[in-house]
């Protein structure tokens, strides 16, 4: 973790953070000790009760675990999975319904990569009620707030 006035410009196109701290544990003890050192970690970096934490993680439950450990330190926790993951996810949908849809799921990954959310939403809902009720079990309920883009996706959120 890091503070992002920690982030010095080498040139257009590289940056380097020069101060920054790592947390990790290989404990089984249901994320205790790992919760601990990032907790600390954050307190190094200046992390307080009116801090706005960023977190960018791959989407598992034990990341947004411990990264909501945080909430009662800080003001406010915005969660972001990371690209990477969020392509696989695009991928597992596409395994799931087969090839008949892959432009489709290839404009709302487009569109998400954008930031153009709302219209992303709006072409996995139009997906979703395309998709043959055998097919359908990726695409359950209504996709009309942006917090069910994770449920569609298949991605474990904090909850």
């Amino acid at each position: 973790m890091y503070r992002p006035e920690s982030i010095r410009e080498i040139d257009n196109h590289h940056r380097e953070i020069e101060d920054k701290s790592c947390a990790m544990s290989a404990l089984d003890d249901e994320l205790v000790t790992i919760k601990t050192y990032v907790l600390n970690e954050a307190h190094k970096q200046g992390m307080t009760q009116r801090t706005k934490v960023t977190a960018l993680a791959d989407g598992t439950a034990n990341c947004w675990s411990v990264v909501s450990s945080l909430a009662p330190h800080c003001q406010q926790i915005e969660s972001i999975l990371d690209w990477l993951h969020i392509g696989k996810k695009f991928q597992t949908v596409k395994n799931a319904l087969g090839d008949a849809f892959e432009d489709s799921l290839e404009r709302a990954k487009w569109k998400l990569w954008h930031d153009k959310v709302e219209e992303a939403l709006s072409k996995l809902e139009l997906l979703r009620s395309n998709v043959t009720d055998e097919k359908n079990t990726k695409f359950k309920g209504s996709l009309s707030d942006k917090s069910r883009l994770t449920e569609v996706l298949g991605i474990e959120n904090e909850s």
